[in-house]
C-alpha cells in the first residue's frame, strides 16, 4: 500500500497518468514495477510514441530511440524516489 502511494505521488508518474490517461499510464508504471522485480539485474523503461507505451529493457533502448521513440521512465527513477521493489530490496 505504501509503495502504491509512492507511485501516485510520483511528479513522473503523474505527468505520465495526465498525458497518456490514468489507467494506460499507471498500467505502464505497474509494468515497470513488475518486470523490475521478476529481472532484477536488468534496467527497465517505459518509452513512448504518440499514444503508444511499452516497457523495454536496456539492449533494446537504443533501437527504440533510434525509431524516435521517447523514454518516460526508468527504473532508477523509481528506486532513486524511494519505490521500494521486492527483489532489489
Amino acid at each position: 500500500m505504501a509503495m502504491m502511494k509512492k507511485l501516485f505521488t510520483m511528479n513522473e508518474v503523474r505527468e505520465l497518468m495526465a498525458y497518456f490517461g490514468e489507467l494506460v499510464g499507471f498500467d505502464a508504471v505497474m509494468e515497470l514495477c513488475d518486470r523490475s522485480s521478476e529481472f532484477p539485474s536488468s534496467d527497465w523503461f517505459i518509452v513512448s510514441k504518440g499514444a503508444d507505451l511499452k516497457v523495454v529493457e536496456k539492449p533494446e533502448l537504443l533501437e527504440y530511440i533510434v525509431q524516435k521513440w521517447h523514454v518516460e521512465l526508468d527504473t532508477i527513477t523509481l528506486l532513486e524516489n524511494g519505490i521500494q521493489l521486492k527483489s532489489r530490496e
